[in-house]
């Protein structure tokens, strides 16, 4: 299928001229690698986003391309336009689009996918968990990660926002191995650029051979240094394109004016645009949020409330607020292509959070000072497409006394130098910010001159192996262990936590949480379309009763008392329902999310207000269900059901009663489809949680999870407990296809024969008659009968018999398996093998073991013995691992294989063995290679 086919099908437009090329360069150039440039410098508003289009098409045509495309824009807001260009391709692919059959099947042949193997996944990681990356299933499946710095960096570094521990060096190992990193605006993020480069530099030198190292592409408008670097440039534009790149955009200068002086005059020049009756799409944008709310309420306030249409857009709001907000019409009709005529004019107060990426385009624009190119990028808003005649656009300067906290002296700098080029007019000094005539005037500077005239992040720390190889040490952190903000962002400041709001009960004691408050949280865990990323310093400030200004970019701005609020008391959300506790300010980490009580304040339809005393709405049912539907994969619903104290029915019967009712006459829309779904869910697989309303009435939960995963429970063991499978089907179904995988993923033949040793070998502790006493749901005799016959010892069972079966026996402290005592680690003693690798990757395939396991102590130890495949097994289940050299072991390895080889291995058998469970548990054992031909592996246990 051509490029130009692709591009169409997908975005119903033709390519750019510089689309095509590009999509040239990549797929043509080298058929033994994928041609990618180092830079890719194309102005604002020529369609950058598609450059994921592009790596996708890549994909499917080159035989070397990369199958996780990480597109990373440090804007939150942005992050979800970026994020429409993956979705409707993922879409249209899944709902199997006829124009992009061609498509389809190139890319399911040179991928290697079988038929039941997605085409494409994709996800989005801004603020909050995101789509942790933990849920993606296999390093294989082509896809599409789009987010931000905060997001994908920390998962990178061994230290995901969202990820549980365990599972972060999954996260890391697919990040860092058969991943294209795209990093938008990338002059925005020096601090990030450097680490990236320093991770592309270990996986080069790593000891573990691969086609498809991380790669990296700087993506900018206002690229700062070419050298060394292979650059791919606009080149000639298409028509289309020139007209956007050629027009004209003057733009007045204003005498500076006092800090004090900024909401006033920006309502003014609102006022008097208005007035003039010539603009309908006018915008401000500024540089902190504060200062955008203050001139937003003033307009609102003013005489002029009733005649236009007033929005505000900042980076910390909630996504499902934000979607309310970009659905308005008001929004809509700020987009460049839209013809929507509105009968007022809609005036739009912005901060940095639209300068990259946002297809908004106003008549009349009034920036505050800021560097050459920050302000380059609010042109970029401005006559966008250069088709209109009549615009208006000033940029106000301020008198400071003392250094921008934001910008720095960039932007005194930039004032001075726009003045010396400026032309006099009647009004003023204008200056030309259409991209042209502004490259024109840029061009004659030299690299140190337009250096000092840009903003610049602060740089970070330079991640050195020390550093990366603490970070790797997942399960038993170093106590002087980095801070990885200061490598995302380059100062720990910057790192963000999540907001959320819930309707706590009113006399909850935030000293001593009751399990009522854990229960409801861990039942209904926070989802990230009600989650509010602010930094943690704002974060911090808002709690301890101050307001802290922010701005969308990274900065620490000064906390002032508010006078009128009393602290706040938080709550750190934890997947551990035993980790959920309350914190002090002081205690918050990067990464948190934090739940607040509805009275807290903080936020409104529009976004952070931090001196905002009313209550907040509670969005997590309406978030959550706006994002799943009736499509709900492995995830919680929830719906409440009030009693009346006088039914004398059983509680089933009532909320199924209830149920009913609520699907059949309905209390509101997202009630009735939410009861819709449960209803389909089989009643055994429903769980119900009596709780006590705030009012004394009885209510319940009913809450449902299609299955508890291992790679989303923190027990590590919950997986365990789905349908009964025997123990040598399920060992024999994870060597096979952790052996598929491996190959697959182009990895030597004698790694592939490792992992799949590995998977052979990993669950024998599972034999032990405690272990398998549970999975028979406490049936202690039936354990004892199994262990003698090892065709009936169990890899998964249940914990208790259904039906209402009753135990065998009671069983004695003894003969208990208590939580803590690893199961992994007895199958490592009991395998026997000597090859390092094999023994770690047995030991960590529940992401313990890097380099430590919980120290349980065994009160009972006994032998444990299987038998698979003719090979006798067997160990004392007080094995010792930490004690022998575990941690020794972790170390070498972390040589011989690299700090991200290692963990991408584990990745490998990790998430093979996660699919064999859920294909065990849906009866679907499909797909499997076969074990004797041309490519098996020897299953020796003498690696």
């Amino acid at each position: 299928m051509r490029f130009e086919d692709f591009f169409s099908a997908v975005t119903g437009n033709t390519p750019f001229d510089w689309q095509r090329r590009l999509a040239d360069q990549v797929t043509q150039n080298d058929p033994a690698r994928v041609s990618w440039p180092d830079l890719i410098e194309l102005p604002t508003s020529a369609g950058k986003t598609s450059i994921q289009l592009i790596a996708a098409y890549a994909l499917a045509v080159h035989p070397n391309a990369h199958r996780r495309i990480v597109y990373v824009i440090d804007r939150r807001t942005v992050a979800d336009d970026a994020y429409e260009t993956a979705h409707i391709l993922r879409e249209r692919l899944r709902r199997g689009d006829p124009a992009l059959a061609p498509f389809a099947a190139s890319l399911r042949y040179n991928v290697g996918l079988k038929s039941t193997e997605p085409l494409l996944e994709t996800h989005l990681l801004r603020g909050g968990l995101g789509e942790p990356l933990a849920r993606l299933r296999s390093p294989i499946a082509p896809t599409i990660l789009v987010g931000t710095v905060d997001q994908l960096g920390s998962r990178l570094l061994f230290r995901g926002y969202g990820v549980s521990e365990r599972m972060r060096p999954v996260a890391a190992g697919l990040l860092a191995y058969d991943t294209l990193w795209i990093v938008d605006e990338a002059h925005l993020s020096p601090a990030f650029l450097d680490t990236l480069r320093a991770v592309r530099a270990s996986v080069l030198a790593s000891p573990l051979p691969h086609d498809r190292p991380l790669h990296l592409i700087e993506m900018t408008a206002t690229p700062r240094k070419r050298a060394g670097r292979t650059v791919f440039a606009l080149g000639r534009p298409d028509d289309r394109i020139a007209q956007r790149i050629s027009c004209s955009k003057p733009a007045l200068i204003r005498d500076p004016i006092q800090t004090r002086d900024l909401v006033a005059a920006f309502a003014a020049l609102v006022e008097e645009a208005l007035g003039s009756k010539s603009f309908r799409r006018l915008g401000v944008i500024v540089n902190r949020v504060g200062l955008a709310r203050e001139i937003f309420d003033a307009l609102r306030k003013g005489g002029s409330k009733d005649s236009a249409d007033y929005l505000l857009f900042i980076g910390p709001i909630r996504p499902y607020d934000r979607k309310l907000l970009y659905e308005r019409s008001a929004a809509v009709s700020l987009k460049a292509q839209s013809h929507e005529r509105r009968a007022h004019p809609v005036v739009a107060i912005c901060t940095q959070t639209i300068e990259v990426g946002a297809d908004i385009d106003f008549d009349a624009l009034f920036v505050q000072a800021a560097p050459l190119d920050a302000l380059r990028q609010r042109f970029g808003r401005h006559n966008r497409l250069g088709s209109s005649n009549g615009t208006l656009a000033i940029i106000v300067p301020e008198l400071l006394e003392k250094v921008e906290p934001i910008y720095g002296d960039a932007t005194q700098r930039t004032i001075r130098w726009l003045c010396s080029v400026a032309q006099r007019a009647s009004s003023g000094q204008k200056v030309d910010f259409g991209i042209a005539a502004m490259d024109d005037v840029v061009g004659r500077l030299s690299p140190q001159e337009l250096e000092a005239l840009c903003s610049s992040g602060p740089l970070g720390e330079p991640l050195h192996v020390q550093h990366a190889r603490n970070l790797a040490r997942s399960t038993s952190p170093c106590i002087d262990e980095p801070d990885v903000s200061i490598f995302l962002h380059g100062e720990p400041a910057r790192a963000d936590v999540q907001l959320v709001w819930r309707e706590l009960p009113k006399d909850y004691d935030i000293g001593r949480l009751s399990e009522e408050v854990k229960d409801d949280l861990s039942a209904a865990p926070p989802c990230a379309g009600e989650m509010l990323s602010i930094p943690v310093y704002a974060a911090r400030s808002f709690l301890e009763g101050e307001k802290a200004d922010v701005a969308d970019v990274p900065a620490e701005l000064e906390s002032t008392r508010q006078g009128r609020r009393h602290g706040v008391k938080a709550i750190r959300w934890s997947p551990d329902k035993d980790q959920i506790a309350a914190v002090e300010p002081d205690q918050i980490r990067p990464g948190d999310t934090l739940v607040l009580p509805l009275s807290a304040g903080g936020s409104d339809e529009f976004g952070w207000s931090p001196d905002r005393m009313d209550s907040v709405s509670d969005l997590s049912l309406a978030a959550y269900f706006a994002k799943n539907g009736d499509r709900v994969r492995a995830a919680r619903m929830r719906v409440l059901v009030a009693f009346d104290p006088e039914d004398g029915r059983t509680v089933t019967e009532r909320v199924d009663d209830a149920l009913t009712n609520k699907c059949e006459s309905g209390d509101g829309l997202l009630e009735r489809e939410i009861a819709r779904v449960l209803m389909q869910v089989p009643k055994d697989q429903r769980t119900i949680q009596l709780i006590q309303a705030a009012g004394g009435n009885e209510h319940a939960w009913v809450t449902w999870r299609e299955s508890v995963r291992d790679d989303e429970d923190p027990n590590a063991d919950a997986s365990s407990f789905t349908v009964r499978v025997g123990l040598t089907d399920h060992l024999e179904h994870v060597a096979a296809r952790a052996l598929d995988l491996a190959q697959r993923c182009g990895l030597l033949k004698e790694l592939c024969e490792k992992l799949s040793l590995a998977g052979l070998l990993h669950d024998l502790g599972k034999a032990d008659v405690r272990f398998q006493t549970v999975l028979r749901g406490g049936d202690l005799i039936g354990a004892l009968r199994a262990e003698g016959q090892t065709e009936n010892l169990l890899a998964k069972g249940l914990r208790r018999f259904a039906g209402g079966v009753q135990r065998s026996v009671a069983v004695p402290m003894s003969e208990r398996w208590f939580p803590g005592m690893r199961h992994e680690a007895i199958s490592v003693a009991m395998a026997g093998v000597q090859d390092p690798l094999v023994r770690h990757l047995i030991g960590s395939h529940h992401g313990f073991g890097r380099p430590t396991f919980p120290t349980i102590e065994d009160a009972a130890p006994r032998t444990v013995r299987a038998r698979i495949n003719g090979v006798a097994y067997e160990a004392s289940s007080d094995h010792h691992l930490n004690a022998s050299g575990w941690d020794e072991q972790f170390a070498a390895l972390l040589d011989d294989y690299g700090i991200w080889g290692l963990a991408y291995l584990e990745a490998i058998l990790r998430l093979a063995d996660h699919r064999c469970s859920r294909e065990e548990e849906s009866g679907s054992v499909l797909g499997l290679p076969e074990r004797d031909g041309g490519n098996s592996c020897s299953l020796s246990s003498t690696v």
